[in-house]
């Protein structure tokens, strides 16, 4: 029983280091309406504690 246990979470493991990561990216919309990047690959946490008035995080992958 310990191996099938120590076997399922061997897969776990692999399927999550394999899986793509979702990265955002914070823009903002300058007054003349062109989109400046301020920052890129960032994870979703990062996104909302950089955020400020006037930017919005979007998906990048």
């Amino acid at each position: 029983m310990h191996t099938l246990a120590l076997i399922v979470a061997t897969l776990i493991t692999a399927a999550c280091s394999v899986a793509p990561q979702t990265t955002y990216r914070l823009e903002r919309i300058t007054s003349d309406g062109n989109v400046y990047v301020d920052d890129y690959n960032l994870t979703a946490e990062d996104c909302r504690d950089a955020r400020r008035p006037g930017t919005t995080c979007v998906v990048e992958r």
